[in-house]
């Protein structure tokens, strides 16, 4: 994460962090949040995502999200001008509906989203480019 971003000084000062797995259904909401800052746009508010209470962190979940991770921060690697945070998964949340009756997770329920090389992709299938919800 770039030294610069707000979540980079959020994560410093409380050495926590919430990991969420985005779907395609909130791809526009993604994009938004990826160009965007939080020092300037409350992003729950502006891109219709619901903040959910954590049971070990301060940070957020997102209740869009099928799985998110609260993470205690266990060191940092500085990456030139990049820090990359690596964190003690302390709780996984994970919705019911994308379990089987093991209690494992079915990823192909999950219809995750991935960054790759400036585009987003969902199980092989690029889905769109970052900046892609911002009108010329």
């Amino acid at each position: 994460m770039a030294k610069s971003r707000y979540s980079h000084a959020l994560i410093s000062a409380s050495g926590e962090f919430v990991l969420n797995l985005p779907t395609a259904r909130i791809l526009a909401a993604v994009d938004r949040c990826g160009t965007t800052s939080g020092r300037q746009v409350d992003k729950f508010a502006a891109y219709g995502l619901t903040p959910l209470a954590a049971t070990h962190v301060r940070a957020p979940l997102i209740a869009e999200c099928p799985v998110n991770l609260e993470c205690r921060v266990i060191g940092v690697q500085e990456i030139g001008d990049h820090d990359m945070f690596l964190g003690e998964v302390l709780a996984e949340h994970v919705d019911e509906d994308a379990l089987d009756a093991q209690g494992n997770i079915l990823v192909e329920k999950l219809d995750v989203v991935c960054f790759l090389n400036w585009e987003y992709w969902s199980l092989g299938h690029r889905l769109g480019r970052l900046g892609y919800t911002r009108k010329p």
